[in-house]
């Protein structure tokens, strides 16, 4: 594969990510505002693996970057 095909994709890979990462913040934040929950440990369990996903969406953002500037 060409090194400016891999780039583009990459590029394109990065505003996906991003993409995902915003709407997982704003999950987040959407669990955050709810004040009485139906069921607790559901919401709890949604937040902790919404959180798990923000983490691993910034850990590929990081690697993506790396990638490209390196």
């Amino acid at each position: 594969m060409a090194i400016v095909e891999r780039l583009a994709q990459v590029g394109e890979e990065i505003q996906h990510v991003e993409n995902d990462l915003r709407e997982c913040q704003r999950l987040l934040t959407m669990f955050w505002g709810h004040l009485r929950p139906a069921n607790p440990a559901v919401v709890g369990d949604r937040m902790r693996a919404t959180d798990q996903r923000i983490r691993g969406l910034e850990r590929r953002l990081q690697m993506l970057f790396v990638f490209c500037y390196s």
